[in-house]
């Protein structure tokens, strides 16, 4: 059993009589005082788990501290390569927070189990837990989680040799990096860049982003990510053919990887290290290495890292010249690969056959002959087993094919009718609306025109009866005439313009826009401004008609409801999409209650959506100041070509 230095028991010592004062402010001390241990010593920062499991042992029923200490040992365990159990402590911290509504921490938690997952190459798991966090973190406008999210689903990429989507997704996350000033972060993204370019074959530009995240390692203290940076440099001189630059920076890393006590790095660069003396020849020296990644590999059931370690052994021995050992190494490996052997591989193991057969050739021909015997059993023995596992194979694929295909037509059933009914909502809210556009036109006609026709109208029988007896009133009569002519004239403007702005047909959406402001502007209520980037108006009539509408709503909504004084309209251009943005700043609205209301504002902005292919996002919480609307419309059969 280890032993744990007298210093370090006394510091124990202290941490717990403070949690038996129930003394809660100092735990959440031992939280940040664990974060900042495990960077660099892991047996100190167990002491201040244990201090926190006596603390809530002895003080049952603090839920947020029962949480944060589920999270910081799924960070242990993750950082003492146990997988399993830093997914189950992840899995209850994130529970534990969601009943808190916690959702800053839970999605915090949410992160930690995708990288989890990634490190055990569960990337289906991995990207589903990582977009769960990134959906929070962009509602709470968290930038550092927005950018370790990003993160994320860019390893994802990258495992998956998907480098172009890989180096877009880094450089989402270093962006956020930077905006949250988060060195170690930043750091890590200048890691992640350099790795991708190293893959591509862009040596240089690799050494470049991993010299600047030594930086920020060194900066921060951050020995993990130093030793992380230290290990991608090293590889960048390894490709480039400079082995004794890349023994160096592998020692170096080596040296940090054993002071954090890090098993998977320590295997991962002794086996680098070996591979880099088998590059210069030097099978000798590169033995010590590989066997020692080997055994941690076993240790840490990391079986690439076995993988990897039996074929460079292969390689080492037969450098040696001793062909048997080179081919139980190879014969292992391929044993372990997950594939077919390809051509070259089996021109590899041809080759040590042929070398051992020459050595050995008496005993090879007594070992045939005794395998040949051997494999005659083993061959009746496995068709029994064979035709047993085939007709079972073809017993649990007709079994799924069928349930499959039973799930397939009820999810289509059931997609065929939801369609349907939002076809017969689209078509209500169409219809309801063109009624509602009528009933306002009408009403427009019947107060606005119908009372100034009629003062016109008494106005010229009152002009034929002073035309003669008093010419002078009968002039006054004929000057309020042209007055109330004037009148009608711009009664039927606004109608006119409400019904289809005249601009909007002759100059198009972005000039109907700031018309539309401009009008809002004159009534001293709110201003609303206009700004476009990188577009040209080249709608599609219908397209822009849409947009307009569209605009008309939310803008009314804010003029009615909101008490904002400002308020803005931004058009941004893209490669395959334009993004509109309306902002304001007042109190906001209950979203639920906008979508489900009896009126048909959302139904009809939905309907003009879908016409548009466009997606939206609204940002808003009744009471809570500043709302923002982004509506993302693709390009493809919305412009003019």
């Amino acid at each position: 059993m280890k032993k744990v230095p007298f210093i370090l028991f006394l510091i124990l010592s202290f941490l717990r009589l403070d949690a038996e004062n129930n003394d809660s402010t100092k735990v959440w001390s031992w939280f940040d005082a664990f974060l900042e241990s495990s960077k660099n010593d892991l047996d100190q920062s167990k002491l201040y788990l244990d201090s926190i499991k006596y603390y809530l042992q002895d003080n049952p029923g603090q839920k947020a501290e029962s949480a944060e200490y589920q999270k910081m040992m799924g960070i242990y365990q993750y950082r003492m390569n146990n997988m399993d159990s830093s997914i189950y402590y992840y899995k209850e911290s994130g529970e534990t927070y969601r009943k808190l509504g916690n959702q800053l921490e839970e999605a915090k938690t949410l992160v930690n189990l995708s990288i989890s997952y990634n490190r055990q190459a569960e990337y289906e798991k991995t990207i589903q837990y990582a977009i769960d966090a990134l959906r929070i973190f962009e509602r709470l406008n968290d930038r550092k989680g927005i950018s370790i999210a990003n993160n994320i689903i860019g390893q994802v990429y990258f495992f998956t040799d998907e480098y172009a989507n890989a180096r877009k997704y880094f450089r989402k996350y270093l962006q956020n990096a930077i905006a949250a000033s988060d060195s170690m972060e930043i750091g890590s993204g200048y890691n992640n860049l350099g790795s991708v370019f190293l893959e591509e074959g862009k040596e240089d530009s690799a050494l470049y982003y991993h010299l600047k995240a030594t930086k920020f390692a060194e900066a921060t203290n951050n020995l993990f990510g130093l030793s992380n940076a230290y290990q991608n440099i090293a590889a960048v001189y390894q490709k480039k053919q400079n082995t004794g630059k890349s023994l160096e920076f592998y020692k170096k890393a080596l040296l940090l990887s054993r002071q954090l006590n890090d098993a998977n790095s320590i295997a991962m660069i002794n086996l680098n290290i070996g591979r880099t003396y088998n590059d210069q020849d030097k099978f000798t020296k590169a033995l010590p290495y590989l066997k020692k990644s080997l055994k941690d590999s076993y240790i840490l059931e990391n079986l690439q890292l076995i993988n990897d370690n039996l074929k460079s052994l292969s390689i080492a021995w037969e450098g040696l010249n001793d062909y048997q050992k080179s081919l139980d190494y190879y014969k292992r490996y391929d044993s372990l690969s997950d594939s077919l052997l390809n051509e070259k591989n089996r021109s590899n193991i041809e080759e040590i056959n042929v070398k051992y057969e020459t050595e050995k050739k008496d005993r090879q021909i007594e070992q045939q002959e005794a395998s040949l015997k051997e494999k005659d059993l083993t061959i009746q023995r496995n068709i029994v087993l064979i035709i047993g596992l085939v007709l079972l194979v073809i017993l649990i694929s007709s079994l799924y094919y069928f349930l499959h295909n039973r799930y397939k037509l009820k999810q289509r059933a059931l997609l065929q009718e939801e369609k349907a009914r939002m076809k017969e909502a689209q078509i209500k809210a169409v219809v309801e609306s063109q009624e509602e556009e009528r009933q306002r036109f009408a009403t427009d006609l019947h107060d606005g025109m119908g009372q100034l026709i009629s003062a016109l109208g008494l106005n010229i029988q009152s002009m034929r009866k002073f035309n003669k007896k008093d010419p002078a009133k009968a002039e006054e009569l004929s000057q309020h005439s042209t007055e109330i002519l004037d009148e009608i004239h711009d009664e039927i403007r606004n109608i006119a313009f409400n019904l289809m702005p005249k601009v909007l047909v002759k100059e198009g959406l972005i000039a109907a826009t700031r018309a539309l402001a401009k009008k809002i502007n004159k009534s001293g209520e709110i201003k609303v401004e206009t700004c476009v980037f990188d577009i040209d108006d080249r709608f599609q009539e219908k397209s822009a008609i849409s947009l307009y509408r569209i605009i008309q709503e939310f803008l009314s909504n804010i003029m009615k409801y909101s008490g904002a004084k400002t308020a803005g309209i931004q058009f941004t251009g893209y490669d395959t999409e334009i993004v509109l943005t309306i902002e304001d700043d007042g109190m906001g609205f209950d979203l639920e209650n906008f979508k489900n209301s009896e009126g048909n504002g959302w139904r009809n902005v939905n309907t003009r959506l879908e016409m548009l292919n466009a997606q939206i996002e609204i940002d808003t919480m009744e009471g809570r100041k500043n709302s923002t609307v982004i509506i993302t419309i693709p390009k493809h059969g919305n412009l003019k070509l």
